[in-house]
C-alpha cells in the first residue's frame, strides 16, 4: 500500500515569461526528498510558493519541460495573479 503524498512531498516548478512563451513550462519535478529540498530552496530565494494539491498532481503527471496543456490555463492564470497581487 502507498500512502498519499501530502503537499510537502511533491513539488512542481514553473516558469513562465509572457514574451517568448505561450504558456507556462514545467522545468522540475520533485518528490518525497527532494519536493523538501526544492521548497527550502524557493523559500531562501523568495521565490512565490503556493499549495494546491490537486493542481501539483496533475502538474507532476505531466513531463518536464513541457508547456502545461490548455486545460490548466485558467488554474495556472489564478496562482500567477495570486503572486502579481503579493508583490
Amino acid at each position: 500500500m502507498t500512502r498519499k503524498r501530502t503537499p510537502q512531498d511533491l513539488a512542481v516548478v514553473l516558469h513562465y515569461d509572457p514574451n517568448s512563451r505561450r504558456a507556462p513550462l514545467i522545468t522540475g519535478l520533485g518528490e518525497r526528498h527532494l519536493a523538501k529540498t526544492v521548497l527550502q530552496m524557493a523559500r531562501r530565494w523568495g521565490i512565490p510558493l503556493c499549495e494546491n494539491q490537486d493542481l501539483a498532481e496533475q502538474l507532476a503527471a505531466l513531463p518536464e519541460n513541457s508547456e502545461i496543456p490548455e486545460g490548466l490555463y485558467n488554474d495556472i492564470a489564478v496562482l500567477l495573479a495570486e503572486f502579481s497581487d503579493e508583490r
